[in-house]
């Protein structure tokens, strides 16, 4: 090759002893040092731009485009975007790699996992999969003045740059800045809030203690209504630790402990089909629960573990709830991941004198246990830079402690069967998940459920719709039942009348008429969109049919979105929450499970903000047969200090 000479795709250039090669592409984005002694291969499309290294070192620099540029060896796939790397391929396979400006990911073939390297630091990768960080390689000399020049930059005296709001100039890094909380300090609250068509004043402050791994915070809210007076949240010691949240994390090399007491925004089990988004928050701060988590981490895709009850109130009044999942990853050669989850709940009417405004009735002599378990699996099909697939599975059995009785009606000329079962089983799957780019996601799954099973039983507001409300005298059955199903009914009676019930949850819908007496299938979707952990959107939706031969088959339907938006992405606004869910739903009517609501913080001056939420669950809190009261809103003016 001669001095000016065009290289097209697909060439193979090879430099020879004492020689090299500098060159340039057309577009001007990337330009190529190759030292002696190399062999690459270019490679290039409409869609990216590949530089294949055979065996030698280059130094590559690679502008910010459009189009997506990798640097590929025998066993790793180097992203380039605005990057200067050096990057040296032995005949064993062995890659030395060193990047000049930004972090540089690289994915490994061998461990199926993306390492981001930082710049100035070499890292060693063996043919093997294994890592290190290695400064004892010699750089070519040009590489060397590159890699000194950086350093003393990165080294030199910071002087600080001080801008004016209407100064025209970014400040790019502000984003990903960590910020880092003070051993102490004090929040402090005020506004307005609506509870159960109330309205209350609101003064609260919120300490915060840090040290090391271990942090603690109280909610000191106090909640004001001229007619009623204050709250009644400070009855008992249960009170007091339900306005305590701590959290305790540990880290030894890739082992990772976390365990936190108090609120629990969302838990899930393996792919959700049993546990979905769990939560001892809903309707907060009309109603609080105080709970534990744990989870543990051994090693890198090897074992995880975690352990959880959402509410120690459970336990004071004869109940609790508690829930186990541990996962194992096979190996990277079979990456298979299997789940197993158990949860039992001692009593689902333990904390329905709290969620309920009971005058003359009484839970105190029901009691009713329910157990489930799922298993679930995940296997990694394609994993690459800006690809995932995985295939995707879970099976779930609940176990319930009597019989429970419902009619299956076929129609005419047949006659009406009566059945009984005392379990119910669904099943998620075969699934498929593609990951794109790490920012997109698409899964489609199958599903399959028997008779009288409900996916997502232990769903978000699970606390308050285990146990659901029925009066007889204002709701009449538009149909009779029968008397196994009066009998069964009666024992969960709550006055001397017998008029009015707290009925469990996966008994409920006969009285509503939207028990699926026949098996279902169907499938379920959901798009998940993520941007530089700032923008979070996600959106998904089931399709539940009727499995019968003998009469129009019904449908069940689940929907769900859910948006977040952190800071520094829209102005003078700090975050964005919104979510919404309805779960195996029959018709727009059916609202037991039925969430939604939305938070949204703006900057203020002074170092204030403003706060806007709202919330709905859907339950008959005052007995009034309105399950719509509960609507829960409110404005806050936030100080911190």
């Amino acid at each position: 090759m001669v001095l000016g000479s065009s290289i097209f795709n697909n060439d193979i250039i090879i430099s020879g002893v004492n020689s090299k090669c500098n060159f340039i592409y057309d577009d001007k984005f990337t330009s190529i040092n190759m030292s002696e002694n190399t062999s690459i291969k270019l490679i290039d499309d409409n869609f990216s731009r590949v530089v294949d290294i055979d065996y030698g070192d280059i130094f590559i620099e690679n502008a910010k485009t459009l189009i997506k540029s990798y640097v590929v060896t025998d066993n790793n796939e180097i992203f380039m975007n605005n990057s200067e790397v050096w990057i040296k391929e032995s005949s064993l396979g062995n890659t030395e790699i060193l990047s000049l400006g930004n972090d540089v990911k690289i994915f490994n073939y061998k461990i199926n996992k993306t390492l981001e390297v930082l710049p100035l630091k070499l890292i060693h990768i063996s043919n093997s999969g294994e890592f290190y960080y290695d400064d004892s390689v010699e750089y070519p000399d040009f590489v060397n003045k590159e890699r000194n020049m950086n350093f003393n930059y990165v080294n030199a005296e910071k002087i600080p740059v001080y801008l004016n709001s209407y100064d025209l100039i970014p400040v790019y890094g502000n984003r990903d800045q960590t910020l880092f909380e003070n051993v102490f300090n004090i929040h402090y609250n005020a506004g307005t809030r609506m509870m159960n068509s109330l309205s209350y004043l609101n003064f609260s402050f919120y300490p915060y203690y840090r040290t090391d791994n271990f942090s603690i915070g109280g909610s000191i809210e106090f909640y004001y209504n001229p007619d009623d007076g204050l709250l009644d949240n400070w009855d008992d010691i249960v009170d007091i630790f339900e306005k305590i949240d701590f959290t305790y994390q540990y880290k030894d090399n890739n082992d990772f402990l976390l365990l936190n007491g108090g609120k629990i925004e969302s838990l899930t089990f393996g792919h959700g089909y049993l546990v979905n988004g769990l939560s001892n928050t809903f309707n907060y701060p009309f109603q609080r629960n105080f709970g534990l988590n744990l989870f543990y981490k051994l090693d890198n895709d090897f074992f995880e573990f975690k352990f959880f009850t959402p509410s120690i109130r459970d336990y004071f009044n004869g109940g609790g709830l508690i829930g186990f999942h541990s996962s194992l990853f096979i190996s990277h050669k079979f990456p298979l991941t299997l789940g197993v989850g158990l949860l039992y709940d001692l009593n689902q009417f333990s904390l329905s004198n709290t969620t309920y405004n009971f005058s003359t009735q009484s839970s105190d002599n029901l009691k009713r246990g329910i157990g489930a378990l799922e298993i679930d699996y995940n296997y990694k099909l394609v994993q690459t830079m800006n690809l995932e697939v995985n295939v995707f599975g879970e099976l779930v059995g609940l176990w319930f402690p009597q019989n429970i009785y419902y009619i299956q009606k076929d129609g005419l000329p047949y006659t009406d069967d009566l059945k009984w079962r005392k379990g119910a089983w669904g099943m998620l799957g075969p699934g498929i998940s593609v990951k794109l780019n790490n920012r997109y996601e698409f899964k489609i799954a199958f599903n399959m459920n028997s008779a009288g099973f409900q996916p997502e039983y232990f769903n978000k507001n699970y606390l308050n719709s285990r146990a659901i409300y029925y009066s007889s005298s204002n709701q009449q059955l538009a149909f009779p039942l029968i008397n196994e199903q009066i009998d069964m009914f009666n024992a969960y009676a709550i006055d001397s009348d017998s008029t009015e019930f707290l009925i469990p949850k996966d008994m409920y819908p006969i009285l509503n008429n939207t028990f699926n007496a026949f098996p279902v299938f169907g499938f379920s979707g959901e798009f998940l969109y993520t941007f530089k952990k700032i923008v979070d959107f996600s959106s998904s939706a089931s399709l539940f049919i009727q499995k019968t031969d003998n009469r129009t088959p019904g449908a069940y339907y689940s929907l769900g979105a859910n948006v977040k938006i952190k800071d520094n992405v829209l102005k003078d606004v700090s975050f964005i929450d919104f979510y919404l869910r309805n779960t195996f739903f029959w018709s727009a009517d059916d609202l037991d499970k039925m969430l939604y609501g939305a938070k949204i913080g703006f900057k203020l001056p002074m170092d204030l903000s403003l706060v806007l939420d709202f919330g709905q669950v859907c339950y008959d809190y005052n007995l009034i047969n309105d399950i719509k009261e509960m609507f829960n809103a409110g404005i806050e003016i936030k100080m911190n200090f």
